[in-house]
């Protein structure tokens, strides 16, 4: 927006006395001074700017709560911040701050301090003095060690670390008894000490991407433990002893070398989400499947149609169409048949019978014991859920089954976008590479006219230069084509630094969006774009094509099942895509 259009939104809230101002995204170089006269102002927003440097005037701002500057170029922090000593919170997230001045300790009301995605390197001790500290975020860093000092935080109920070089859980962290949230993933932590038990109140602990190697018996005393995250690290086996964490929902341990899954897994009444994805697991309880654990869906859902025709001894006798309209329906009637069979006869000598009448799709199953079920599906009733016109609960009423139709559809759309939006990538690409080969062509006709435009046009000339100095001129000729073989490369580089700046944009905007993400499902996508940027920044030939690929299906995966509202979802999707098309990877081939 204009400096002269800010200048209005600044000079209306003067004349009503405003006590929110909303200046982010508006290219701001620098505060306006005509802000500072805006003395009732209790919250500013200058999120998503330009702004390099904090000025001295802000001290006018003497009833600010509430501060934003995340997003910005501050590279330091003026001491003058000092002044503001009603600050609630104080927000510079994203920005290049390497260092914070010690009169940030003269904030004695500040209760939310972000400083994470900065450049700090050693944990500020002047933030141990701010006592009434509630929330503190410090991850994505280059912090190496946690000051014995933070046993002053003794209000302190979130504390992020996470994405720094910190190498060991120090016992001070233990003295923080009011700690509901503690995050230390994507660190170099290797074990757990056993003083953790004292944190007696946590009920999120974030450990994945680390070098823990077992669970420590520690973590099961911590009996409010309700998201344990331990992705990423190199367990081989769930101890008995997580049985006693009572009130766990979630159970994140993808990306370890866990190969089974005990059965008391099961017995956990709690447990909601259990995360075993890229683990070396090759059977999973049918109790599990029954109990609703669909973390695991994706594993179950590719797997349960081909496991059954596999391992079942089923005649399945089968008269069917699906119109074309009916397509999706009907695939998804029959994958919905193929659950209730996984589900509620596994291993067993039954007789299945599927049968069509009109719309409506029949199953029918004949036990050894001479019972006989009948599930019925109705492809306009499907269409009307695939469609969104009616809710997955008006076709089933057992919740779990309700819940693996959502988890299908969800799949299925996500296919079918990517699908779309590979088309036409490829429709794109195969367009420019035809072009480019014209260009080509053309470039070498038009090279080589030009040389046979340079020679004297006498026949004679033609004929000694043809029989005396052919082979001086075809080297000048081969000279002239690899001189502009060279210019080609040299623009072939550009172009290439080109798409590795453009590619290195789209990460940072992938992780714009999951930002907004909730907790759960931030910590495993910013691993993948982790892993993704450092592959991408390899050579093209020192590119580990099939892990790009996995990880790039991973996020979008992963897009797919969260639950709250996202307003840039559709954003996060197709960055994805634009980047499995600069890095030539087709996420369906």
């Amino acid at each position: 927006m204009a400096n002269d259009a800010v200048l209005k939104i600044i000079e209306q809230a003067a004349e009503e006395s405003w006590q929110k101002l909303d200046l982010s995204d508006k290219e701001l170089t620098e505060l306006p001074k005509e802000i500072y006269k805006l003395t009732n102002l209790t919250e500013l927003n200058l999120n998503g700017n330009e702004i390099s440097k904090i000025l001295d005037a802000i001290a006018e701002l003497k009833n600010l709560t509430v501060i934003n500057l995340s997003w910005n170029q501050i590279s330091e922090v003026s001491e003058v911040i000092a002044e503001l000593k009603n600050l609630t919170v104080l927000n510079l997230t994203e920005n290049q701050i390497s260092k914070i001045p010690e009169t940030i300790a003269e904030l004695k009301n500040l209760t939310v301090l972000n400083l994470s995605w900065n450049q700090i390197s050693e944990f500020p001790e002047a933030i141990t003095k701010l006592k009434n500290l509630t929330e503190l975020d410090l991850s994505h860093n280059q912090i190496s060690e946690i000051p014995d000092a933070i046993t002053e935080l003794k209000n302190l109920t979130t504390l992020h670390l996470s994405g720094n070089k910190i190498g060991e859980i120090p016992d001070a962290i233990t003295e923080l008894k009011n700690l509901t949230e503690l995050d230390l993933s994507g660190n170099q932590i290797s074990e757990v000490p056993k003083g953790i038990t004292e944190l007696k109140n946590l009920t999120t602990l974030h450990l994945s991407g680390n070098k823990i190697s077992e669970i420590p018996d520690a973590i099961t005393k911590l009996k409010n433990l309700t998201g344990l995250y331990l992705g990423v690290n190199k367990i081989s086996e769930i101890p008995d002893v997580i049985a006693e964490l009572k009130n766990l929902t979630t159970l994140y341990l993808s990306r370890n070398t866990i190969s089974e899954i005990p059965e008391f897994i099961i017995q956990m009444k709690s447990l909601e989400i259990l995360y075993l994805e890229d683990n070396p697991i090759k059977n999973y309880p049918i109790e599990l499947v029954k109990k609703g654990v669909y973390a695991i869906r994706h594993h179950i859902l590719l797997q349960e149609l081909s496991y059954y025709q596999n391992n079942n001894p089923l005649q399945i006798e089968r008269s069917i169409e699906f119109p074309p309209e009916y397509w999706t329906a009907g695939t998804s009637i029959l994958s919905y048949f193929s659950h209730i069979l996984s589900v509620n006869y596994p291993n067993q000598n039954i007789k299945v019978k599927i049968e069509q009448e009109g719309l409506l799709l029949r199953m029918i199953i004949d036990t050894p014991e001479g019972t006989t079920e009948t599930i019925e599906q109705a492809f306009n009733d499907y269409v009307m859920v695939i469609s969104r016109k009616l809710p997955p609960e008006s076709l089933l009423t057992d919740p779990f089954e309700v819940m693996a139709l959502k988890n299908k559809l969800q799949i299925t759309e996500m296919e079918l976008r990517i699908s779309r939006e590979n088309f036409a990538a490829f429709k794109d690409d195969s367009r420019q590479r035809i072009d480019s080969l014209e260009m080509k062509v053309n470039q070498f006709y038009n090279l080589f006219g030009k040389m046979i435009e340079n020679l004297p046009h006498n026949s004679v000339y033609m004929n000694q230069f043809a029989n005396h100095n052919q082979n001086a001129n075809i080297a000048n000729l081969a000279n002239q084509i690899n001189d502009h073989g060279q210019q080609n490369a040299n623009h072939f580089n550009q172009n290439q630094d080109k798409n590795t700046a453009e590619i290195l944009q789209i990460i940072n905007n992938l992780r714009q969006i999951s930002s907004q993400f909730p907790p759960q499902n931030q910590e495993d996508i910013l691993i993948d774009l982790e892993d993704v940027e450092t592959e991408l920044q390899k050579p093209e030939s020192d590119r580990n094509l099939p892990k790009l690929k996995k990880r790039l299906m991973a996020l979008l995966t992963a897009s797919t099942i969260i639950a709250a509202p996202v307003a840039n979802l559709t954003d996060f999707t197709n960055n994805i895509t634009d980047l499995a098309q600069k890095a030539g990877i087709g996420l369906l081939h």
